[in-house]
């Protein structure tokens, strides 16, 4: 499990970077749900899909830099990471403020069939609203 899921996480980190969609959920097994600090609920198949454009459209350069990884046999594994990109786009109800943001976070994932079965993502919310001037 611990080689097939690094390579899951490193696909899913992919997909974010290149901006696509149907790759993003297709890792993600049917009914597989992603949440994170932001969304309030979990997500399920094109809803997924549909949350990360919508960040991809309020940040065009949306990337995250992978840190350290964690694999367990039993299908739990987490990464830590940066997510970094400019506001050029409406956000959160906010109109584009053009500032850039950086900030540190953390996914932990339940994998089942080389897939994801759940994620669950930490960042703080204040932190980045704060540095896109949103408060």
């Amino acid at each position: 499990m611990t080689d097939k899921g690094d390579q899951v996480i490193q696909k899913y980190i992919e997909a974010w970077n290149r901006h696509d969609e149907d790759e993003l959920i297709r890792l993600f097994i049917e009914g597989g749900s992603y949440q994170d600090s932001a969304t309030g609920v979990p997500l399920i198949g094109k809803a997924i899909g549909m949350y990360a454009k919508s960040l991809w459209m309020a940040f065009p350069d949306l990337r995250f830099e992978p840190g350290r990884l964690g694999v367990q046999p039993e299908g739990i594994a987490f990464t830590e990471w940066v997510m970094s990109g400019t506001n050029q786009g409406p956000f959160n109800g906010f109109p584009s403020t053009g500032n850039r943001f950086s900030i540190e976070g953390v996914d932990i994932f339940t994998i089942q069939e080389d897939k994801i079965a759940s994620l669950r993502g930490y960042f703080n919310v204040y932190h980045l609203m704060q540095q896109l001037e949103m408060l």
